[in-house]
């Protein structure tokens, strides 16, 4: 009986197949400086650099921005709002980026949930005064202001 290729190498296509693949996959297309930039990790502009001054930041903007279905299709309401949701996001992280301790850590993390449950339904509202904004939030963001003592940067 006659043996053939295909009988000597059994896979030997499969191998092939996922050689070609391994080999297309390796190009130097994807090297030099131009691609470098492209593996950093994006920090957005109004991220703060610490807890501190995330509850600063929130305090901040508490007064400027614009809460509720109010804000419509205007991109400048619309990205206030946002960037301030996502700095409420951001404070267990930034807390954690610290060396406070659990048990402030996880006050901070309580109080943010509660912030940003409360944000969020804000949010859905058809309009939100400053005032009742304030009124809302600003307690929680006291709170959050006498965890700052234990915000020892790293």
């Amino acid at each position: 009986m006659r043996e053939t290729t295909r009988d000597l190498f059994p896979g030997l296509r499969a191998w092939l197949l996922l050689a070609a693949v391994w080999v297309a996959g390796c190009g130097t297309k994807g090297s030099g400086p131009e691609f470098e930039d492209h593996l950093e990790y994006h920090v957005p502009p109004h991220r703060p650099a610490s807890f501190s001054a995330g509850v600063d930041s929130i305090r901040d903007r508490l007064t400027r921005v614009t809460v509720g279905q109010s804000v419509g299709d205007d991109p400048e309401l619309r990205r206030q709002s946002t960037e301030l949701r996502e700095i409420i996001e951001w404070l267990p992280e930034l807390a954690g980026d610290s060396d406070m301790r659990k048990p402030q850590w996880d006050q901070v993390n309580e109080i943010s949930q509660r912030l940003l449950k409360e944000y969020l339904r804000l949010e859905s509202r058809p309009k939100v005064s400053t005032s009742e904004l304030l009124a809302a939030l600003l307690p929680m963001v006291e709170s959050l202001d006498t965890l700052k003592a234990y915000d020892i940067p790293r």
